[in-house]
């Protein structure tokens, strides 16, 4: 499958995690999308509040700057 570091920047904000599947690292994709699951449950039930959200938000913009980062790492 072609992709490139946009693509999976982008699809790794929306579901955390496939970027870096997408970038052949799927150890730590899958690691990735289950952190967020959890993260996303807790945030929810626990912490319904800006505060949560800000962390959710948070964590998808770190997904997405790793995917992108780590396919320019691959790309050399």
């Amino acid at each position: 499958m072609n992709s490139n570091e946009k693509t999976n920047a982008i699809l790794s904000f929306i579901l955390p995690g496939v970027g870096q599947i997408l970038n052949g690292e799927t150890e730590k994709g899958i690691k990735m999308i289950i952190m967020s699951v959890i993260l996303y449950t807790v945030t929810y039930f626990l912490l319904n509040s800006p505060l949560g959200h800000g962390i959710s938000i948070a964590y998808q913009g770190y997904a997405a700057y790793d995917a992108y980062t780590c396919y320019e790492i691959k790309k050399e």
